[in-house]
């Protein structure tokens, strides 16, 4: 049976609610990436692989719940043809180069996770982040991942530079969104499968 990491709650600024009430913000907390483990995410890599073949990219973009980020997208303001969310960014790429290629340790987790369950994931370097994540609107007017102190990051967008997470972070707070329909469980799948590829204990 698998062990569902502690997922915690972020808070959706009540305005931001009132406009997407099925909008919610889910996070974990978790140990670094680990070249050991290199092996593994490769190996995982090559099975998405070979699950999908070239003729059948198309599918990562067209299941239920990549078209759920892709019709939240639409609603935030953003064209998803041209501001590609991380899933359809993969889909590119993988028709580009004709395989999912393998980048930094993090990258992978994150990829194997996404590929597996259609939702995108980010992560953050846990010292950087004070308090807990919230979405809300920031000065211009703009949907954002913040903390207690500032934003991070926009919405459906990698974190600021300064406050991603890399390889060399020891601790990390992975965070994904949940838009229309999908499924919390989905979510915590996605969860699981970074939480199989990177160390549990972010102690």
């Amino acid at each position: 049976m698998r062990e569902v990491p502690e997922v915690r709650a972020g808070v959706v600024d009540v305005a931001v609610k009132r406009d997407f009430p099925a909008l919610a913000l889910r996070a974990i907390l978790c140990g670094g990436a680990d070249p050991r483990g290199s092996r593994h995410r490769h190996a995982r890599l090559d099975e998405l692989d070979d699950r999908v073949r070239l003729a059948a990219v198309g599918g990562l973009r067209t299941d239920s719940v990549a078209g759920a980020y892709r019709a939240f997208a639409r609603q935030i303001g953003l064209d998803p043809d041209v501001d590609l969310n991380p899933l359809d960014r993969a889909a590119l790429d993988r028709l580009r180069s004709g395989r999912f290629r393998s980048g930094s340790h993090l990258g992978d987790a994150l990829l194997v996770a996404m590929l597996e369950t259609s939702v995108p994931l980010w992560a953050l370097n846990a010292p950087a982040v004070r308090g807990d994540l919230r979405v809300l609107a920031d000065a211009d007017g703009r949907l954002a991942i913040a903390d207690d102190r500032w934003p991070l990051a926009a919405l459906l967008a990698p974190p600021r530079s300064d406050v991603a997470a890399t390889d060399g972070s020891d601790r990390l707070v992975v965070y994904a969104l949940r838009v229309g329909s999908v499924p919390l469980t989905t979510i915590e799948e996605a969860f699981w499968h970074v939480r199989a590829s990177l160390p549990g204990d972010a102690r």
